[in-house]
């Protein structure tokens, strides 16, 4: 699934022993704890279709005050989408389009993709999945320590002091079946990072000093580094999830031994590709919940991608197939 790039160049010794011995690509449990490493994760190509996700809910729960002030949630945001597109896996929904249709579907501001809301929003984005996500951590200054010349407890008064500052931001995602309501998977993950600061001159207590035309103090990139890591870590977890579960579209129009496929280019379809076309009947519903739990389905034949266009594509019958109809499902063959 998964790999670690690791550039010839300018690279610690740890990761040159690694490429000596010749243990990569391939991701190793024992490197995976090394939190070096997941800046490094690149992804294996992938040739099937790409599953469409959309990013329902992107919440502040850091319990902090000060910290979830500082939480700079849209950045954040932006850079889970991206790490979900860079794997080559997924089609992202555009934000403004989930915006639009949880507006005029009326949803209330907690807990929708757990009612049978889910559903419905899956079928008007056309996404097979939801995403939840939440950060529930941000501390920009975890632990940090300090050391130089004239050290007066806190303080450092002349000669050099060098500190220690570590940042962590947690998050949790969910992926949600954007059919049925059901939770795939769930993945809580910490990243962070610690970057050593270096103080000279006059007074230093932290990140300021005075006097002596004191410079230095904290990474600019300090956190930026851990939230890196932190989103590397969720969405490996959640491809491994989700790397089972089997792509699938819609049958748009069925005519003259043609399958219209609500899938094209743009979803990573490609000529030859086999899909396997399910009967869809009647949705069950739990009487209870109001959840939709499924629907009745019936495998009736498979076809064969012959073209392929921007946003659909063509199939031709390979066997069955038997009063195919509009709104019927099609599943990627591995």
């Amino acid at each position: 699934v998964a790999y670690f790039d690791i550039p010839r160049k300018g690279i610690h010794r740890r990761a040159q022993k690694i490429l000596v011995e010749d243990m990569m690509p391939g991701i190793i449990e024992d490197y995976t704890k090394q939190e070096d490493f997941w800046y490094l994760v690149k992804y294996s190509d992938y040739k099937g279709p790409k599953q469409r996700l959309a990013v329902v809910e992107f919440e502040n729960k850091v319990p902090d005050r000060q910290f979830k002030a500082m939480v700079p949630l849209a950045d954040l945001e932006s850079q889970l989408v991206s790490a979900f597109f860079e794997t080559n896996r997924y089609m992202l929904v555009e934000r403004k389009a989930v915006d639009k249709v949880i507006q005029e579907q009326d949803f209330g501001a907690s807990g929708r993709v757990a009612k049978p809301s889910a559903a419905q929003i899956g079928q008007i984005l056309g996404a097979q999945f939801l995403v939840q996500a939440s950060v529930t951590q941000y501390i920009p200054d975890a632990a940090s320590f300090g050391a130089g010349g004239g050290a007066i407890g806190k303080q450092a008064a002349g000669g050099i002091a060098f500190n220690r500052e570590r940042c962590e931001l947690s998050m949790n995602v969910r992926i949600i079946d954007a059919t049925t309501s059901e939770i795939i998977a769930s993945v809580q993950k910490t990243g962070w990072n610690a970057a050593w600061g270096l103080g000279m001159g006059g007074v230093g207590a932290g990140d300021s000093s005075v006097g002596g035309g004191a410079m230095g103090g904290k990474s600019k990139t300090n956190i930026g580094r851990a939230a890196e890591s932190c989103m590397a870590k969720v969405v490996y977890e959640i491809v491994r999830a989700l790397k089972d579960k089997a792509w699938q579209g819609a049958v748009m129009l069925a005519k003259d031994g043609k399958i219209y496929v609500n899938a094209g280019e743009n979803l990573g379809m490609q000529v030859g590709m086999k899909l396997r076309v399910l009967s869809k009947g009647e949705e069950l519903v739990d009487p209870d919940t109001g959840l939709v739990l499924g629907a009745d389905t019936t495998e009736i034949g498979t076809c064969t991608v012959v073209e392929v266009k921007d946003k659909y594509s063509i199939a031709t019958v390979k066997s069955g197939c038997e009063g195919v109809k509009k709104g019927d499902i099609l599943e990627f063959i591995f």
